[in-house]
């Protein structure tokens, strides 16, 4: 009987220790098992504030996971994302193991545990991160993930927009709400609200001379604005139903950058507080596409109206190729009073220092007109 005891100990103990503790799953490439990550503040480009929530196996594991997301976050998915084109994301896919088994490194703050829970077998846990992506991007340019020269697109100012409001003889009620979430979504992501300031008749018929034409006081350019945003509610042909167009044109090339409209038509008789749902998810979506396709516009450059005002021929070649050393032309237009050159500038310069590099160069120049965009010169 002792005998058979000790066998059946034995097998027991055995069975025992055949069962496997539960291992944390890891991928090949060092990427997070979790992408659910939120914004929290992103005011500028140097660094981000996310909630990261992890996956995995064990309450360590799943905190490292989370950290992960967060760095994958600000690589792909963040307003300002660190990897753009493909070639981008082509020539980080040898080091993603690196940079990801590194995640501590890009981390300034991290929040105790906001939140924890059980899926299955695994915990998800949730926490506050600040990734440096200053840092990130700084490590991927020594990797030759990035040119120094995207280093620049990184560190301009964010999109100057101008929010232009609904033609429409009678807006619909509810473009009131639709408007004041789009303001809180553009001042959440950092951009730079633009309003048109008022022009006086000389410099009215300046720039009607010009590539410029003013038909109105409301002249989008005179805005200083990089974006035009639009946005309208459509009523549908059912009374009871309604559309949403957010529309994003680039103010120069007037090509579209972003587009967002409500599949599913509205029910006017959704409560306020759906709508504001609905009008937040809308806006969102909206914002991503604005910051992922501007900034891929911006390694092409940003744009500036340069208008000379001289008859001087020899000044007008002189100028012409001081300005090539340090933006393209993509456009010169003549007429007898003025030289249009619209400028494509690789490097957020402003029209600030485009009027320094002239003032250093050229003597009695004058200025006629300034603001982000615009800069009216005369000898």
């Amino acid at each position: 009987m002792k005998l058979l005891f000790n066998i059946v100990l034995v097998f027991i103990l055995l069975g025992c220790s055949s069962k496997k503790s539960v291992q944390p799953l890891f991928k090949q490439n060092g990427e997070p098992n979790s992408y659910n990550v939120i914004t929290i503040k992103e005011f500028n480009k140097k660094s981000i504030t996310v909630l990261a929530t992890g996956e995995n196996t064990t309450h360590k594991s799943s905190k490292d996971d989370s950290m992960r997301a967060a760095i994958w976050y600000s690589l792909y998915n963040s307003n300002y994302p660190v990897l753009v084109t493909k070639s981008n994301k082509k020539a980080f896919k040898q080091y993603k193991k690196r940079i990801y088994d590194s995640s501590l490194r890009y981390i300034l703050a991290q929040s105790a545990i906001k939140a924890k829970k059980r899926k299955g077998n695994n915990i998800l846990i949730s926490i506050i991160y600040d990734v440096n992506v200053q840092l990130l991007i700084s490590d991927l340019i020594k990797l030759n993930v990035l040119s120094a020269d995207r280093a620049e697109l990184y560190n301009a100012s964010k999109p100057r927009v101008y929010l232009s409001k609904s033609n429409a003889l009678s807006p619909h009620k509810d473009l009131e709400i639709l408007s004041e979430i789009l303001l809180k979504s553009i001042k959440t992501s950092g951009f730079e609200l633009k309003k048109i300031k008022k022009i006086d008749k000389n410099l009215s018929s300046i720039l009607n001379q010009t590539d410029i034409k003013v038909k109105s006081k409301k002249n989008k350019y005179l805005s200083g604005a990089d974006i035009i945003i639009s946005f309208d509610i459509q009523e549908s042909k059912k009374s009871n139903e309604y559309s949403v167009q957010l529309s994003a044109k680039n103010n120069f090339e007037n090509s579209e950058i972003a587009n967002v409209n409500s599949l599913k038509v509205v029910k006017i008789s959704l409560s306020k507080k759906e709508k504001v749902q609905l009008f937040t998810t809308l806006s969102t979506k909206f914002i991503k596409q604005i910051n992922k396709n501007y900034t891929k516009q911006l390694i092409s450059g940003r744009y500036y109206f340069l208008i000379l005002n001289s008859e001087d021929k020899v000044l007008q070649k002189k100028i012409y190729n001081e300005i090539k050393s340090f933006c393209n032309i993509s456009k010169n237009s003549k007429n007898k009073l003025y030289n249009t050159y619209i400028l494509e500038c690789k490097k957020d310069i402003g029209t600030e220092l485009i009027l320094v590099k002239l003032y250093n160069k050229f003597d009695k120049l004058q200025i006629d007109y300034m603001n982000e965009n615009i800069l009216i010169l005369r000898k």
